[in-house]
């Protein structure tokens, strides 16, 4: 019931955001990938590979509190967190160089940029407005911690959507075409979620399965986000306030 809430809610907001980049008059600009199977290939590997070694990093060290599986954090230590996404990125990075691809073909880049932020704010604005308690609530009582906690779930937003959607999306649309590319991603995206549930929060395979399952329709929305607008910079804002807490 939760996931079919949640999948017409994001078809709600989605229809919003299709008619915000119709207003703005945003046309995506999608990056040329010249070899995309083998691109699209070499970024499931990297991903994949991305996973596992952020997954065991977590089972080695003992700690089983990982912002990326979207659990509760209770503390906001910033340094594990960069180490995580420099980790993230170092299979993309070794892809990205072995292929001789620049980093506007991972949906950095400065094409529509400000028009993106636009849609990305009011996607911000949005998990304001229904987070508990309203706008009142995630304004009130700001201090130190949730403003440091605001800094933790950037790094996460950043890291989960340049590895996606930026880099990831963008090759499997340039193999498979836009809608198949899109839906590719973002179930590989939420499977992805599946060893961290089981090996780092100690859920069995049945519950972590169905835990990565609700993942699917923000998944699919951020990979919209991302069609519609060309540029990582709107997914990654509303991933941002998306999981910060508004109380």
């Amino acid at each position: 019931m939760q996931i079919l809430v949640q999948s017409i809610l994001f078809t709600l907001i989605g229809t919003l955001v299709y008619g915000l980049c119709r207003l703005l008059k945003l046309n995506p600009v999608y990056p040329k990938i010249d070899r995309p199977r083998r691109s699209a290939i070499c970024a499931l590997m990297a991903v994949s590979a991305s996973m596992l070694v952020v997954t065991l990093l977590i089972m080695s060290s003992g700690n089983h509190q990982h912002a990326a599986t979207h659990s509760a954090v209770r503390r906001y230590n910033l340094m594990p967190q960069l180490f995580l996404v420099v980790l993230y990125y170092l299979p993309m990075a070794l892809m990205l160089r072995l292929n001789r691809e620049t980093l506007r073909s991972t949906g950095l880049t400065t094409s529509n940029f400000w028009k993106a932020t636009v849609v990305g704010l009011f996607l911000a604005a949005t998990t304001l407005v229904m987070g508990r308690g309203g706008p009142g609530a995630a304004l009130r009582g700001l201090d130190s911690q949730r403003l440091q906690a605001l800094l933790y779930f950037g790094i996460v937003g950043f890291g989960e959507e340049f590895l996606f959607r930026g880099y990831l999306q963008s090759r499997l649309v340039a193999w498979l075409g836009q809608t198949r590319g899109w839906v590719c991603a973002s179930l590989f995206m939420a499977l992805a979620h599946v060893p961290s549930r089981a090996f780092c929060q100690g859920m069995d395979l049945s519950h972590a399965l169905a835990s990565s399952a609700g993942l699917v329709s923000i998944s699919l929305f951020c990979g919209f986000v991302m069609l519609r607008t060309g540029n990582v910079v709107a997914p990654i804002l509303f991933h941002t306030f998306a999981d910060w807490p508004h109380h």
